[in-house]
């Protein structure tokens, strides 16, 4: 199978953290197991913009933080997939505060890996108006655009935020 994870961030991102490692991890036993990965994420300064690590090839490009747009990781994953789509049996698309919007443009398998929901975070990080917008569009994109794609995490608390999510009532959003 050829397996194209879309990450803002790889193994070697100097920001990365635990779930950097732990989707790092998860494609080197698929390419033990014979599959082929390629990994798309964010560009850091230094860095290659391709390289293969433990074969798992890793592609970078754009900025992590979606306010570049244009030029955001998550934009330029969505071009990446439409010039590569054909090469790829399935899209696991790893959503870190902001996801890669796979469902409205991928055809292919597909699945989400969420190994947090930010919730609170956002107006810890980001201020009350901001924060406030963060938190209410990340629970819109997880009910409705996610709403029948397979969902991998790896906690209780994340799979307990994830049904939260998926199971409040409209008007609270």
């Amino acid at each position: 199978m050829k397996i194209l994870i879309l990450n803002w961030r790889d193994i070697k991102n100097p920001s990365s953290g635990g779930a950097e490692i732990l989707t790092h991890e998860i494609a080197k036993r698929w390419v033990r197991w014979g599959h082929t990965v390629t990994q798309f994420s964010s560009a850091f300064p230094h860095a290659e913009n391709n390289q293969l690590i433990d074969n798992v090839r890793i592609i970078r490009k754009g900025y992590p933080d979606v306010r570049w747009l244009f030029r955001s990781v998550h934009f330029l994953a969505f071009w990446y997939y439409q010039l590569h789509k054909n090469e790829f049996d399935i899209v696991i698309d790893e959503i870190h505060g902001i996801s890669f919007f796979t469902p409205w443009y991928v055809k292919q398998k597909k699945a989400a890996l969420v190994c947090e929901v930010a919730g609170e975070l956002w107006t810890k990080i980001f201020g009350t108006f901001f924060g406030l917008f963060g938190k209410k569009t990340e629970q819109f994109y997880l009910r409705y655009v996610y709403q029948n794609i397979l969902c991998l995490t790896i906690s209780d608390s994340t799979k307990k935020d994830l049904i939260f999510i998926c199971l409040i009532r409209n008007d609270t959003l």
